[in-house]
């Protein structure tokens, strides 16, 4: 009697010890992988050797269900869409058999490329020359700015006896700036001045940008505000609120096309000059500046005749005023005379 409860015993032990001994090999292992960073995901895809196939999606911490043993691609993803991978390797009998699959170490995240903002340069030249022919050295300058695909903007002409001068505003594409600037010298005989200036106007550039997109989104909220209001003191105040915003945009964007137009488009200042050679002209001898004398005494005579005829109306009408002045003088001394008699 006395042995019946030690193999009692042993029988519970042993029925104890099977039954942990099927738990284990019918359960799936749960095991902890260690805490990732928040928004970052992992992905575990089977390689050619696993089976069946198997996927687990990391998002900070879980359990992971039974890994079977083979090769694992690893692939990390973080808030802001950078992301890597590497393959990683289960061992034999990993994630089975309550045995723990060591979490895979991710790759490091490379950060997403920043995309950079084109920068706003605005070129500017001058540009002054000297030409043996205006004529063909106007043509060239005009063939070049069509080859260059710009245009003339502004074009004043002006000349004497000494010279022809012709002062163009020329507008080229930026690319096609430096080319247009040697071409543009290579016309002329003499280069007198040449200066070239270049702005870098990003940073005006993307505040007024951005101040612009920030007025545009303050606009958007005072709409809905509008739509909410419901005196006409409450929609003359948001509408009136709209309309300075709006108006404030409206600048900001034209300032934003001044720009834009500066930077497609450089502008070049050309002054184009042709000077005519002066002959001195042979000065005469004593003798024939007697003659230009005589010639030139003469011609006085004649314009002073000229000019008496011409102010014959004068005449007139002094001799009319004389006349009368004479005949009042005369009665008045007749008058005088005749007493005494």
């Amino acid at each position: 009697m006395s042995r019946r409860p030690f193999l009692h015993t042993l029988i519970i032990l042993a029925v104890l010890v099977l039954l942990s001994f099927v738990s284990c090999q019918s359960g799936d292992s749960k095991a902890e992988y260690a805490k990732m960073p928040d928004s970052t995901a992992v992905n575990f895809t089977d390689g050619s050797i696993a089976s069946p196939g198997y996927t687990y999606n990391w998002t900070s911490n879980g359990p992971s269900a039974g890994l079977g043993n083979g090769t694992y691609t690893v692939s990390v993803t973080n808030a802001s869409g950078a992301n890597s991978s590497e393959e990683t390797k289960v061992p034999e009998g990993g994630g089975k058999d309550g045995q723990d699959v060591p979490p895979p170490v991710p790759p490091p995240l490379q950060a997403k490329p920043q995309v950079k903002t084109p920068d706003k340069i605005i070129k500017t030249g001058n540009l002054n020359i000297e030409v043996d022919d205006y004529d063909k050295s106007r043509a060239a300058v005009e063939a070049l700015v069509k080859k260059s695909e710009g245009y003339i903007s502004h074009e004043d002409e002006s000349g004497n006896s000494y010279s022809k001068q012709s002062t163009m505003t020329i507008r080229v594409p930026a690319a096609a700036f430096d080319k247009t600037m040697s071409g543009l010298s290579g016309i002329a005989k003499t280069v007198r001045s040449r200066s070239v200036n270049v702005a870098d106007v990003s940073e005006e550039y993307y505040d007024v940008e951005a101040r612009k997109n920030a007025q545009k989104a303050a606009e958007q909220r005072y709409i809905e505000l509008l739509k909410q209001a419901k005196t006409v003191g409450e929609i003359m105040e948001v509408q009136s609120k709209i309309d300075q915003i709006q108006e404030e945009v409206e600048s900001k964007e034209g300032r934003l096309r001044v720009i834009n137009d500066q930077v497609g488009y450089s502008t070049i200042m050309l002054s184009l000059t042709k000077n005519f050679e002066y002959v001195q002209e042979d000065r005469p001898g004593f003798w024939g500046r007697i003659g230009n004398a005589f010639g030139n005494g003469w011609q006085g005579l004649q314009w002073f005749f000229i000019g008496f005829a011409s102010l014959w109306p004068l005449w007139l009408v002094l001799g009319f005023v004389f006349w009368i002045v004479r005949r009042a003088i005369r009665r008045y001394l007749a008058k005088s005379k005749a007493p005494q008699s």
